[in-house]
């Protein structure tokens, strides 16, 4: 294995102490929905930690875990990260991780080279914290929805609750066009809705959820038509299961 990646994180964390006298203050990452995380991630997949110990001086910590369930990366990422574990910054002002024995993860993350690796910005979740449309999007809605960007679809600007409830029960996904409009063929992103995902906005003080404001919103009958577009232009970005999904960086 080579050890350039190792040098690279090395060198990384060392500027992020030179910048500053409080390393806590370095690491600032900018909030992500997860399916923007999963989408830009070589590898995605449940894992239990199962050890972990420090390297290069206590500067890098490697995580030896069992991948339980691959949702991106498929057997090629099962068996690198069996072989090489996931390398994280030591320190979390560093942006590093720190993960438990013995406790399960949704871990989504880059490979350079033979290496995974993780930051505090891929925000590793514990399971129990994913939610129920969070899992489903790990199977498959992510993954047919890499096409459209969680920052193009609508947001209710002004409202973190409001948000919390889109990251936490929603989709960004293609919507088809409306029979109004037939000749724009290209679709458009809008968030996926649904009886929790309601009753969050509701909850948040959206009381219009069915009303004219939740124009931004996909109705329940059109997900299934949205899926099933999506996965039609599924053949120009491989399923998230694929092998082929994890690509490796080359060693630089």
């Amino acid at each position: 294995m080579s050890e350039g990646p190792l040098w690279l994180l090395v060198l990384a964390a060392l500027a992020a102490l030179a910048l500053g006298p409080r390393p806590a203050a370095a690491c600032m990452c900018l909030p992500a929905h997860p399916q923007e995380q999963f989408c830009r991630a070589d590898f995605a997949v449940l894992a239990e930690v199962v050890s972990s110990q420090d390297e290069d001086g206590g500067m890098l910590r490697r995580y030896q875990v069992a991948v339980k369930r691959t949702f991106k990366g498929g057997s090629a990422a099962r068996i690198l990260l069996k072989e090489a574990g996931v390398v994280t910054p030591a320190s979390d002002g560093m942006c590093g991780v720190t993960l438990e024995a013995g406790s399960a993860y949704l871990l989504m993350g880059r490979a350079h080279g033979r290496q995974p690796y993780l930051s505090l910005c891929d925000a590793p979740t514990p399971w129990r914290r994913v939610t129920v449309r969070q899992r489903k999007g790990l199977r498959q809605q992510y993954g047919h929805s890499c096409g459209c960007k969680p920052a193009q679809c609508p947001w209710w600007h002004g409202s973190t609750v409001v948000d919390d409830c889109l990251v936490a029960h929603s989709v960004c996904s293609p919507h088809p066009p409306h029979p109004k409009h037939p000749h724009r063929r290209r679709p458009r992103c809008n968030w996926l809705r649904g009886k929790v995902l309601d009753a969050c906005l509701r909850k948040a003080g959206v009381a219009n959820v069915d009303g004219e404001h939740s124009w931004w919103l996909l109705r329940p009958d059109e997900e299934s038509t949205a899926e099933s577009e999506a996965a039609a232009g599924d053949k120009q970005a491989p399923h998230s299961n694929a092998t082929a999904g994890l690509e490796l960086l080359p060693d630089p």
